[in-house]
Formats: structure tokens, C-alpha cells, sequence
């Protein structure tokens, strides 16, 4: 089992594939692209640590992911 930092290094590397990832596709698509991201990481010692991610366009949710 992975311990806190070790948990949030992993979470931020998910992160930033993921943005990646995200970029590409609006490379080509441009017209779909959020216009606003949130992130939010919560750790506590009986669950660990969670990521979720939110994006949103003209401020409705257009897609959500966690881990």
C-alpha cells in the first residue's frame, strides 16, 4: 500500500498524463474545450489519498474523473 506522498506523487503524475492527454485531443478539437478545470485532492487516514477531477464549459459540468 502506497503512503500518503507516495499516493499524491501518483495522483499529480495521473494528473498531468491526463492533461496531456486532454491537450492532444483539443488540439483537434478546439470547439470542445472546457473552459474550466478544478481539481481537488483529499486525503484522510482511513480512506487515503483521492483526486477528482471537473470540467466545466459556459459553468456546466462537461466531464468528471477521480481516483
Amino acid at each position: 500500500m502506497l503512503v500518503a506522498p507516495q499516493q499524491a506523487q501518483h495522483a499529480a503524475r495521473v494528473v498531468a498524463v491526463h492533461s496531456a492527454l486532454l491537450s492532444l485531443l483539443l488540439e483537434q478539437t478546439p470547439e470542445l474545450a472546457p473552459d474550466g478545470v478544478t481539481a481537488s485532492f483529499h486525503w484522510s487516514e482511513e480512506e487515503g489519498v483521492s483526486l477528482s477531477i471537473t470540467y466545466s464549459r459556459d459553468g456546466l459540468v462537461v466531464g468528471e474523473e477521480g481516483i
